[in-house]
């Protein structure tokens, strides 16, 4: 079985790449959102373990959440800067979304050469109820 090395999760609308622009100064026009191998491995590595996530506020990710993704990419609560990636410096945006009790938080990472933003951090907070 052939699989993509990315697998695309749609263009960035165009509020979002004048998000971006308005950000980061980068224009990413006509840019992917993107998931790739490393970046579901990075995410299960980081954010993927109960033990971790609970003393955070947290809960860890798991393989369900990730069909939750166009939710945050389609409607974004916020789209906020996120500093540089540490390994490759580029660019990072935040983009927030709450959903029921729970809000779930992914940092992209903008990718210039493969015109796409790929998920560098992926984590879903835990939030209290606002019903009694």
């Amino acid at each position: 079985v052939d699989i993509p090395p990315y697998r695309t999760l749609g263009l960035l609308t165009t509020k979002d790449a004048e998000a971006v622009k308005r950000l980061k100064g980068t224009d990413v026009s006509l840019y992917d959102y993107a998931l790739d191998a490393s970046a579901i491995n990075h995410i299960h590595g980081e954010h993927g373990d109960v033990k971790v996530e609970r003393p955070r506020g947290q809960r860890a990710v798991t393989a369900a959440d990730y069909a939750k993704l166009p939710a945050l990419l389609n409607a974004p609560d916020g789209i906020e800067d996120a500093g540089q990636s540490w390994r490759a410096r580029r660019p990072l945006v935040r983009l927030r979304k709450r959903l029921g009790d729970e809000e779930y938080v992914a940092v992209f990472e903008v990718r210039d050469q493969r015109k796409m933003l790929v998920p560098d951090a992926f984590f879903i907070r835990t939030m209290k109820s606002s019903q009694p």
